[in-house]
């Protein structure tokens, strides 16, 4: 079975969404519903902003929507 360059865009971008809408998720949950068990808490974040930076060093590219999604989320995830 041949998977064609179009279908890897559509599975990247649908597996880019539920990394996004995970992050979010974790976020809200992190900073508001468990906020006095997780507190102290660093390596979640750590772990994502390894595998987000090594995903930008990687493939950076502007014309490359992966790199420019991994970009955002990478912002987001530094920026709490």
């Amino acid at each position: 079975m041949q998977i064609t360059q179009l279908e890897l865009h559509a599975i990247n971008d649908s597996d880019s969404g539920v990394l996004a809408v995970m992050l979010l998720l974790h976020i809200i949950l992190d900073n508001l519903i468990f906020k006095t068990c997780t507190r102290y808490l660093f390596t979640p974040y750590l772990v994502l902003i390894w595998a987000l930076a090594g995903i930008v060093y990687k493939i950076w590219d502007v014309s490359e929507p992966t790199a420019l999604f991994a970009g955002a989320v990478l912002i987001l995830a530094t920026g709490k």
